[in-house]
Parts: C-alpha cells; structure tokens; sequence
C-alpha cells in the first residue's frame, strides 16, 4: 500500500490530539500523548501509526514524530518494521506473562522496605488515589480508574525513596494497561473484585502482612493469566489489518 495515499487529512475521523506548533517541549508532548492513546486501549493493537498523518494532527514536522515513535517502540508500544512504518504492537498471553513476573518480582521483593518506609502521609496519598479510583468505577471511566491507580501504584513503590523502583514499576504497569482493560472492564463485578483488591493491598501494608499480601498478588494475577490464555482468540480479535490512524 502507498503509505503517502494512506494519509488522511488532519480534520479526518480519528484521534483528537493537541495542536502544538511551535511548543518548546513538542517531541515530549508528541510522546506523551500517543503513549496515553496506546496504554489506555484507545488504539488497537496492530493499528498503523503513519508518520505524515500525526504530524498533521499534531501540527508539527515528522521529525518530533519519529523520535516519540523511537521512545515508544523502546518502551514495547510500538513497533517499527522495515517498508511498512510504525503499528500498535501487538498483545499476547506469553508478553503478558513475562510482564507480570517481572512486575511481581519488584513489588513483592520490596516489600518488606515498602512496609518499614511508609509514613501517614504515604497512607493519605493512598487513600486519596482510592477514593478517586472508586469515583472512576462508578462512572465506568476507566481511563480515569487507572490513571489513579497508577498514582496509587507510585506512592506506595516511591515510599523506600529509590526513585527507580517506582519508575520501572510503573513504567511495567502501563505496558500491562492494555491487557488491564480487558481484565477490569470485562464486567462490572471483576471491576469492583480489582478495587476492592486495591484496598487490601493498602490495609495489608498497614498491618505489615507481607505473607498474605504476596499471596494475594500472585493468586490474583495467576487468575487474569488464566483468563487471558483462555481468551486468547479475543485477544487477537482486538487486532485489524490495516488501520491507519
């Protein structure tokens, strides 16, 4: 396919994003915004990412675009194949599995030093982001649901003060997020099972039961991998050939 005749024009139907002109910080922002778009399930995997067509839609050059296109594909959101561009990369059960065991060993590895390290204020910052995630159930808004926990996630791993654990944490976190949709949203009770995991999570810190704590995580993510090795047809439904967006 022609990839120049690919190009919609800037005011066709697809993903809103800012116009940024001659904004000082534009590879970031560029970056920022497509990395929300894909980690909140609002591209599909395998979704084409035109270089010409973004930039357009943001209002730069291509130049910004290919390097937040580059960060992403670092990240494991994009991938980048030769004569054919950028897509959405694709999900799968074995991905998704490596990602876990990953996010697992850091938390339940720190937690001994989360629990020794977390202060009443850690405790407010944590109660805050749960108040808000349980507002986000309500509206069924799960961008705004994740966004919370995300933060949720950061005040809890930030507690020891190693910057980079919560960094990697999260950063594995919003990897995950896409397979997060399917798993939280399938219906609204597994939706209220998550939150009310969230809280456990934090209670448990409280009480300093490290034991009960990991045995929760890892019950509850063999159960989301079980699902998805299960669902692994509707996992590549998600996916369409050939969408430019």
């Amino acid at each position: 396919m022609d990839e120049t005749a690919a190009v919609p024009a800037a005011d066709a139907p697809g993903p809103r994003f800012p116009a940024l002109g001659a904004h000082p910080k534009i590879k970031d922002v560029v970056y920022q915004s497509l990395r929300e778009w894909i980690v909140f399930g609002d591209a599909r995997p395998g979704d084409r990412l035109v270089e010409a067509d973004l930039a357009a839609r943001f209002g730069v050059s291509k130049t910004p675009v290919r390097e937040a296109l580059l960060s992403l594909e670092g990240e494991g959101l994009v991938t980048l194949r030769p004569h054919r561009g950028a897509e959405v990369s694709r999900l799968s059960v074995d991905e998704w599995r490596d990602l876990i065991f990953l996010r697992d060993v850091l938390e339940i590895g720190a937690l001994d030093t989360i629990m020794a390290s977390m202060t009443e204020r850690h405790f407010e910052a944590a109660e805050q982001e749960l108040a808000e995630m349980e507002a986000a159930l309500g509206e069924r808004n799960y961008r705004r649901y994740r966004q919370a926990q995300r933060r949720l996630h950061a005040t809890i791993l930030g507690a020891p003060g190693y910057p980079s654990l919560a960094e990697t944490a999260v950063q594995l976190n919003d990897r995950m997020d896409r397979y997060g949709r399917i798993l939280t949203t399938r219906d609204p009770a597994h939706w209220a099972r998550d939150l009310a995991m969230n809280r456990s999570r934090l209670s448990l810190i409280r009480q300093g039961d490290a034991k009960t704590y990991g045995k929760m995580i890892r019950e509850r993510h063999a159960e989301s991998t079980a699902f998805l090795a299960e669902g692994n047809a509707f996992i590549g439904s998600l996916e369409r050939e050939d969408v430019t967006v």
